[in-house]
């Protein structure tokens, strides 16, 4: 039995159940015309410190427009490590594209994996897309939300003890994923 979930553009916290194929989806908003999608697929008896998962990322264009100058890059935080795969794609935006990396959970946290995409079309002008997928990383298992994240920060983790976190349930809420404009172009893809 394969089990499937979706999430476009809204937050819900997801707990995999055990032995099943897992794969969860955060797609940008389809308020820009390029389109962004982050998928995550792990098997849930990996999902657990130490454990690694597939992440494939597709971006395309919607208006089927070409976009020369795409680059797309996968932002990890420091307690996710990459395995193997690419964490960035360059190229002319013609058809969909995809690139895949493996990666791995080294720390215990809550953390967040972004996948930005931009087309520059002029100095002043660009195009682009964002989507993310949320980790709390515990001993024995991983939950994951997609959109705004919302019960997951960036360090609770490392705020609280783990007993102090109460259990918190999202209903699905319609979100917005757009680009940060504060960023420049060139900037996507630098480490």
């Amino acid at each position: 039995m394969v089990l499937a979930v979706l999430i476009v553009g809204c937050t819900k916290s997801i707990e995999p159940v055990k032995n099943e194929p897992f794969i969860i989806e955060s797609v940008s908003s389809p308020s820009s015309s390029i389109s962004v999608k982050l998928t995550v697929e792990a098997f849930t008896e990996i999902l657990k410190l130490g454990g690694e998962t597939d992440l494939i990322v597709t971006i395309s264009s919607l208006d089927g427009n070409s976009y020369d100058d795409t680059t797309a890059h996968i932002e990890l935080p420091k307690g996710i490590t990459l395995v193997s795969g690419d964490t960035e794609w360059i190229g002319n935006l013609e058809n969909p594209a995809s690139f895949n990396a493996r990666v791995k959970f080294e720390e215990v946290g809550d953390w967040t994996i972004t996948v930005g995409a931009k087309s520059i079309i002029s100095e002043d002008i660009w195009l682009g897309g964002n989507a993310k997928v949320c980790f709390s990383v515990s001993e024995d298992k991983i939950t994951m939300e997609s959109g705004e994240c919302q019960t997951i920060g960036s360090s609770k983790a490392e705020q609280l003890a783990e007993e102090d976190i109460p259990p918190i349930d999202i209903e699905p809420i319609e979100s917005i994923i757009t680009p940060d404009p504060a960023i420049p172009p060139k900037q996507i893809g630098e480490r």
